[in-house]
């Protein structure tokens, strides 16, 4: 398993903040991910470039900042579903993509 995004500290995908992952060594060939916060737009933006090699699964992480949480995701016309961190497994796309996480404000 792949997994991107877990340990990244909330605080760094606060409102108008990027995250930016270029051509990380894996055990599966290099990968790359880009996370752009749009919070007080509801969204947070990811491009994501998969490795050449398929792992058998691979899992993006969208940790946002405290009084956030991730409500949806979407590749393209594809819904994914995150888990209640954020997460949603990304092992089908094959090529460059963009995914839009939906957020909102938590209580």
């Amino acid at each position: 398993t792949l997994r991107l995004g877990f340990a990244t500290p909330k605080r760094w995908l606060e409102d108008g903040k990027e995250i930016k992952v270029e051509r990380a060594p894996t055990a599966f060939g290099e990968t790359s991910f880009t996370l752009r916060s749009r919070l007080n737009e509801g969204e947070v933006l990811a491009e994501f470039t998969p490795s050449p090699r398929v792992p058998k699964r691979a899992l993006l992480r969208v940790r946002v900042p405290d009084g956030w949480r991730v409500v949806s995701a979407r590749a393209g016309a594809r819904d994914l579903k995150p888990d209640a961190q954020g997460t949603v497994d990304v092992s089908a796309l094959r090529e460059k993509t963009t995914l839009r996480f939906t957020v909102r404000k938590v209580n």
